[in-house]
């Protein structure tokens, strides 16, 4: 059988030469290149449509009639908050509006401003109502954030530096999401910080436009991908017949032709075809002058999809006839992968709109202006790679340059200066712009502001707290709004703004005591000066013990009803304690054990101190008269011991154990010398037999300055004695259980007396703390609330943070303290880390009633600082003085000197130094001077007591003074005493030798 074959010569370059299956193959290329907008990697070959035909109204006509511009100042987010999500909401409020929503990024390359602006396109809706709409929704998602209406001349000028760039660069990408969760801000990469860091050092204009699309276009797009699917669809299958003939004709395949040739062929094709056939489809190609600038896709183009592709997709079929003599026949069924693959796009497409329906449909695009062009460049290519996602590749990712030096370069500017995208001739009477097809759901991505700080735009993560004061109400309470029955502390610090909702803290809640802390600088002060401006305003008393800076009675003292006391008396009134002193209905055992808590807790003790200690305050009770076991004075005029009994106690139960010398040692030096340095100093003259009243520090508005004390063993033991004399008092006084809240007491720097003991501290003060805090703790049954003040919550013992009931925390930077405090407060980890951060006068406040902790910008107490001078000086002799004047009494049977007077002799005697025994002589002997009219009598009997006393007083030695008399010289001894005394004759030097020596 023989067979002839036919072949016929290539010669085809028109679409009318084509055979069916070349059109039909130009036909497809030209759907995929519109559905693809592969036509935007060539706009600078296009023509920009000029700007006049826009009709736009003059530039300044136009700004204040459809524009409105924010300039962000600072952002403040919400850990742990979906942001993109918050700005998908924020934008798509406009969803419903003909406008277009923009960002504006401005750099000098030093600093990045950041706008955020509207543009209304013909809506109905007045620009003063898309501006209120766009600015109320991002404050409301963002309550931090503080936003800034710009004038138009501002706006003016904004617009005027874009259109005078000499570089314009534009954007065309769909932005998704590089993640298929949400990510933390930190670890969100797409933001527009990284754009603007990025570019540091280079000067750049960046505008991103978003113009909205209607719901009816969104309709009409969709109608046109069904169609073009149903159209597509027949022919993605095709069964072939095949019959063989000794003669064969074949078509020439489109693939056989030129590159050129097929380019040229689908370009001409695309501008005589692409409105009719498939521009309804897409977003960017227009049919020129089918709408202005709010015109979407669907209205644009006009939705001729359907008829055309019916009366030209007929021949989808391709055909090839094989002729032969033999009657062999053959079915075979083709699949066209080309229109498999367009068909599956589409459906994705398809999705795609659905999900317009819900989040809109927006036309995007960003451009970057900057007289440098590599700038320009560098942006646009940055902002591209930072939208890039798993599916920004279903539309082309382009980037095209335009120079100043194009024809048409200012008008592209001027569209731009507009925030609206520019047109551009696709070819005929079809337009196109660099824009393209976004859903609202991406707009997040496309227009949110930075997730991290920049130069010029800082941006702040908080925590979230409560929005307001909740309790808990889980039974009927009477909850009073009578001022007096609260305390305003201040108002609500929501994400960075403060309210006008108040914080108002219930005066009966404060005797559950109340915690707080903060850093140098952090408002710590003004927050207790707040609280008892409050508390004195509803007449409930306070006491201060201040361990440092000496601050509170230059803001209090000069108030008439509070009372100073210092450890100084130049500062203040001097303070006077009697530790040994005790109200009349406690037990005498009852006050020792409470003493050694205290000094357990103020001096480190080991192995069997606090027995030794515990021991010798009993003997130094017996040793003036008490009996312990029925708790009573024995003789007339109740007496109590003091630290000069106390250390020789001490002494003697040291000396009469069988403990090596070594031992002994270590005990005297350990207590007895302690106790001693009590005796001495300044010391002297505050622990003392005296007590300052009970009344005037516990049931009067009073301030204690201990700032002058440098020991820290001895503030702590101030402070310790304090609480545990108020505590002694509040139960002898106590009338009633479970009191409303009488009196409080601040406790400053509470660490040097609530130490945090674990650690190398040793069990006893461990325990001896725990009774401190337990005696704080039940002190609230009396009326009396503490507020327990302190820089570091970690040095304070937890039992006392555990124990109040209110806490304020403002500013604490070390991370152990905010695990301390925010453990205590039930705090998230977040909110914990909030704290390093807090602005000064920020605290978080939380009640054990209240639902969630609050952030609080505390007021300003309305308190005026004044110096406080001293009115009441306490003029201490000095020692050379004292022992002038109370060797003049003692001496005078030899003297011809005036009388002095009792209160100055009891002023003398407490600066001298003298052994207990005759100290308490000496008290007596100025009674018995004063009652004699100013005389004293000696015999010959008593001299020795007068020599013993006149020693003491001198503080010399037998033994010295008898070295001195065997050298045989008065001089040495008259140089001593004049060196001692003061403006003694040596008369009266030389009657006080004769006193001596005999």
């Amino acid at each position: 059988m023989s067979e002839e074959v036919i072949v016929q010569e290539p010669s085809v370059i028109t679409y009318e030469e084509l055979t069916n299956q070349q059109k039909i193959d130009v036909k497809l290329d030209i759907i995929d290149e519109t559905l693809r907008r592969k036509e935007l990697a060539r706009l600078t070959e296009m023509q920009v449509v000029p700007f006049e035909q826009l009709n736009l109204p003059p530039l300044e006509e136009d700004i204040i009639n459809n524009v409105r511009l924010f300039k962000i100042n600072e952002m403040v987010y919400q850990k742990g908050e979906a942001v993109t999500d918050k700005y998908t909401t924020v934008f798509n409020t406009l969803q419903t509006y003909q406008a277009s929503v923009f960002v504006i990024i401005d750099s000098d390359g030093y600093q990045t401003d950041f706008y955020l602006g509207v543009r209304s396109n013909g809506d109905k809706r007045s620009t003063v109502t898309l501006g209120d709409t766009l600015k109320n929704t991002l404050i409301g998602h963002f309550p931090g954030a503080k936003v800034q209406n710009e004038d138009r001349k501002r706006i003016m000028a904004l617009t005027n530096k874009i259109t005078h760039q000499k570089n314009s660069t534009s954007v065309s990408v769909v932005a998704k999401s590089k993640s298929n969760y949400e990510q933390e801000n930190e670890q969100f990469i797409q933001g527009l910080d990284k754009l603007a860091l990025s570019m540091q050092g280079r000067q750049f204009t960046g505008v991103i436009v978003a113009q909205n699309t209607q719901p009816d276009e969104i309709q009409m797009l969709r109608k046109n991908y069904q169609d073009l699917y149903t159209n597509l669809s027949p022919y993605q299958k095709i069964q072939l017949n095949e019959t063989q003939t000794s003669g064969e004709s074949r078509s020439k395949s489109f693939s056989e032709m030129s590159g050129k040739q097929r380019a040229a062929l689908i370009a001409s094709s695309t501008i005589s075809m692409g409105a009719s056939i498939v521009g309804g489809v897409i977003g960017g190609v227009a049919t020129a002058g089918a709408g202005g600038i709010g015109a979407g896709p669907g209205a644009m183009v006009g939705g001729q999809i359907g008829t055309a592709l019916s009366s030209t997709i007929q021949s989808l079929a391709p055909i090839e006839t094989l002729s032969s003599s033999s009657s062999i026949s053959t079915t075979t069924t083709t699949e066209n992968k080309s229109i498999t693959e367009m068909l599956a796009y589409i459906d994705r497409r398809l999705e795609s709109v659905n999900e317009y329906d819900s989040y809109g449909m927006w036309q995007v695009a960003g451009y970057f202006m900057s007289d440098d062009m590599s700038s320009a460049e560098i942006a646009a290519s940055n902002y591209r790679s930072l939208m890039n996602g798993e599916d920004s590749g279903r539309e082309v990712s382009a980037i095209n340059s335009w120079r100043s030096s194009t024809d048409d370069y200012q008008d592209l500017n001027k569209y731009i200066s507009r925030f609206v995208h520019p047109q551009l001739i696709y070819g005929g009477d079809v337009y196109t712009t660099p824009a393209t097809t976004v859903s609202g759901k991406d707009l997040g991505i496309h227009l949110g502001l930075p997730r991290q700080t920049v130069p010029g735009l800082p941006v702040i993560e908080h925590a979230e707290f409560g929005k307001e004061v909740t309790t808990y109400q889980l039974f009927q309470q009477n909850i009073s709004h009578d001022p007096k029955d609260n305390i305003n502390l201040g108002k609500i610090f929501d994400l960075g703004k403060i309210t006008n909702r108040k914080v108002a803290l219930a005066n009966k809640s404060l005797n559950m005591h109340t915690f707080i802390t903060g850093s140098t600088g952090s408002g710590k002060s003004n927050t207790v000066y707040q609280l008892l401006n409050e508390l004195h305003q509803d007449d409930i008393p306070f006491l201060v013990i201040e361990p440092a800076k000496g601050e509170y009675k230059d803001v209090f003292g000069s108030w008439t009803d509070v009372n100073v006391f210092a450890t100084n008396p130049k500062i203040a009134s001097l303070i006077n304690l009697n530790p040994f002193k005790f109200p009349p209905s406690i037990h005498v055992l009852e006050h020792v054990d409470g003493l050694v808590e205290i000094f357990s807790v103020c001096w480190p003790m080991y192995d069997a101190m606090p027995a030794f200690f515990k021991n010798a305050i009993l003997k130094a009770y017996e040793e003036v008269g008490w009996d312990l076991g029925s708790s009573t004075f024995e003789g007339a005029g109740v007496q109590y011991p003091d630290f000069d009994i106390l250390a020789e106690q001490l002494e003697i139960l040291i000396n009469e154990t069988n403990y090596s010398a070594e031992v002994k040692g270590n005990y005297i030096g350990a207590l007895v010398t302690r106790v001693r340095s009590l005796t001495v100093g300044l010391n002297k003259f505050i622990f003392t037999n005296e007590q300052t009243p009970y009344e005037e520090l516990f049931d009067q508005n009073c301030i204690l300055d201990i700032s002058r004390v440098k020991s820290t063993e001895t503030k702590a033991l101030i402070m310790g004695m304090m609480v545990y004399i108020l505590n002694e008092y509040r139960v002898d006084q106590k009338s009633t259980n479970n009191a409303g809240l009488k009196h409080v007491t601040v406790l400053e720097e509470a660490h040097n007396l609530l130490k945090n003991t674990t650690g190398e501290d040793s069990s006893l003060v461990g325990k001896s703390v725990e009774m401190l805090t337990n005696t704080i703790a039940e002190i609230r049954t009396y009326g009396e609330g503490f507020m327990i003040v302190d820089q570091s919550p970690s040095s304070v013992d937890i039992s006392a943070i555990k124990n109040t009931n209110t806490k304020i925390v403002l500013r604490t930077p070390e991370a152990n303290d905010r695990d301390a405090v925010g453990l205590s407060m039930g705090l998230t980890p977040d909110q914990v880390n909030e704290i390093a951060k807090l602005p000064s006068g920020v605290a978080v406040v939380y009640q054990n009633d209240w639902i969630s902790p609050v952030l609080t910008m505390v007021e300003k107490a309305n308190i005026k600082e004044i110096p406080y001078v001293n009115s009441n000086i306490l003029n201490i002799k000095s020692m050379r003085v004292a022992r002038t004047e109370i060797i003049t009494m003692l001496m005078d049977p030899w003297f011809t000197a005036a009388p002095i007077n009792q209160g100055e002799l009891i002023s003398a005697l407490h600066s001298l130094e003298v052994k207990h025994e005759n100290r308490n002589m000496l008290i007596r002997m100025i009674v018995s001077y004063h009652e004699a009219g100013g005389h004293m009598i000696w015999n010959e009997r008593s001299l020795g007591l007068l020599k013993r006393m006149l020693l003491d007083i001198l503080d010399v030695s037998l033994e010295r003074l008898n070295l001195l008399i065997s050298k045989g010289d008065v001089v040495p001894i008259q140089n001593l005493i004049s060196k001692k005394t003061r403006e003694l004759t040596i008369k009266q030097i030389n009657q006080i030798i004769t006193v001596l020596i005999k």
